[in-house]
């Protein structure tokens, strides 16, 4: 079969109304790329009639959008000039009926398709044969390649912000930790209080990252406090899981750490540098295969990701999953250019994007996806800590290690107060679907490229008010029900 649009690409109106139709999809695309709307201002319409003009439209972004990628730029502008292509091309052999339509394939839909051909590597002989002459269009067959030799991973933070947006947004940071502490006291008193039982093991969460530098006093405290046990704590690498030149491994713990006081933390080194990646896929999946059968995770906290197929990884995260763990991983930081990552888009996991803290959606977030539940919380403007200073910082990493720290607490309540769980609800709790839909009443939908639901915990109810605790343990049973 071949990949086919139910409509004509001539249009009998003249080449006129097609040359704006083009434009408009110009427009889109940058729009997609980019992550905002484009809305129209008053240099957008034809002087001489006052009628708003796609192309002018498109002008206008192409020249005031200064971000905009080379290879998108040029798409965008073989839309803008698509009536001066087709004037321009003389070639004999191809009629002048079919002129509107070889400019489509050869300045369009074919930069389209060199750009992205890498992301549909599944359909990369589907794709190709629409550009090949016909008859050659191969079996349609769908093909998933194991360990891609030039897989990338990504710790996905940013740089430092800078100083005129970090100073806000380290402000929001504070306001949001400070305003979840009824939570956290609410969360540790179920530990402390003589009156409850704390014979139940820990909610353990395992971070695969980059390890820590325990010589940070934050790292140094969680130790101390019995947060992180050394004694849990593995690395698959050369160097000690305790050792780390790379602050990310140890932002992502401090963060855990801050969002999950009550929580058992344990560290699993799977990488050294950002720059030294090779074969870390393989590690990856030896070291969710350890969090899952040997550390006995509840949570496993990937703030990191990668483009392709690798079988090895997603077998240990299928694993991990019908063992009942909740497998939490950072959406992307590449914006509208890709969607989500690896392994944040398989099925099954939680999918973690960034807000800054009053839940405003960072650029950096992949677009929303209308069948998911799109969920965000702080990881836009976080502070952490990194050799005696707070680095304002940004990313879906920072996002991730929250939300991980938010579903411990979460099930350290439904433990403690929601005893009564069927079998089926309790099986629930641990899957995707069930912790997401306590999630959504941990949030407010916002919206803005899509609707997401912005995670925190003063959301859920007043934490300091017992009548409202009770009452949101009722929820969560008739919630896990329905799920």
């Amino acid at each position: 079969w071949r990949i086919h649009v139910p409509c004509s690409l001539v249009r009998d109106a003249g080449i006129g109304d097609l040359a704006e139709s083009i434009a408009a999809l110009g427009v889109l695309f940058i729009e997609l790329e980019e992550g905002f709307n484009a809305f129209w201002s008053r240099t957008d319409k034809v002087p001489r009639t006052g009628k708003k003009s796609h192309r002018l439209h498109l002008h206008h972004l192409i020249d005031s959008w200064k971000g905009i990628p080379d290879d998108i730029r040029q798409i965008a502008c073989s839309c803008r000039d698509f009536k001066r292509h087709v004037e321009a091309l003389t070639v004999q052999d191809i009629p002048r009926d079919m002129r509107q339509t070889a400019i489509m394939y050869q300045r369009i839909l074919k930069p389209i398709f060199l750009r992205n051909r890498q992301l549909l590597e599944e359909f990369k002989e589907v794709f190709a044969a629409n550009f090949a002459p016909r008859g050659t269009l191969p079996p349609f067959r769908r093909t998933i390649k194991p360990d891609v030799s030039d897989l990338t991973l990504k710790l996905f933070d940013t740089q430092d912000l800078s100083p005129s947006m970090s100073k806000e947004k380290l402000e929001h940071c504070d306001n949001f930790f400070n305003d979840a502490k009824a939570f956290f006291r609410y969360i540790e008193g179920i530990r402390s209080s003589p009156y409850r039982s704390t014979k139940r093991k820990k909610i353990r969460i395992v971070l695969l990252d980059s390890g820590i530098d325990a010589q940070e006093w934050v790292m140094e405290e969680a130790i101390d406090e019995g947060l992180i046990d050394p004694a849990e704590c593995e690395s698959f690498v050369d160097s000690p899981w305790n050792k780390a030149d790379d602050m990310h491994g140890t932002n992502v713990a401090e963060l855990a750490t801050r969002a999950a006081p009550a929580a058992d933390i344990v560290i699993g080194k799977v990488c050294e540098y950002r720059d030294k990646l090779e074969d870390l896929l393989p590690r990856l999946a030896k070291a969710i295969t350890w969090a899952t059968h040997e550390k006995k995770a509840d949570i496993i906290c990937l703030a990191l990701g990668y483009r392709g197929v690798n079988d090895a990884v997603d077998t240990a995260v299928d694993d991990a999953i019908r063992e009942g763990i909740l497998v939490v991983a950072a959406a992307s930081n590449d914006g509208a250019r890709f969607g989500r990552a690896r392994p944040a888009s398989l099925d099954g996991v939680i999918c973690m994007h960034a807000s800054d803290g009053v839940g405003n959606r960072g650029d950096m977030n992949p677009p929303w996806l209308d069948e998911e539940k799109n969920f965000l919380t702080l990881g836009d403007g976080v502070g952490v800590q990194w050799k005696g200073r707070t680095l304002p910082k940004a990313g879906t990493s920072f996002a991730t290690p929250i939300a991980a720290g938010f579903i411990a607490c979460m099930l350290e309540f439904v433990a403690d107060k929601v005893t009564d769980l069927t079998p089926v609800q309790a099986r629930k709790l641990r899957r995707k679907k069930g912790m997401e839909a306590i999630l959504q009443m941990m949030s407010k939908e916002v919206y803005g490229a899509g609707k997401h639901y912005y995670i925190h915990p003063q959301h859920m109810c007043n934490w300091e008010n017992h009548d409202e605790v009770d009452r949101i343990a009722d929820r969560i049973r008739n919630v896990l029900q329905k799920v």
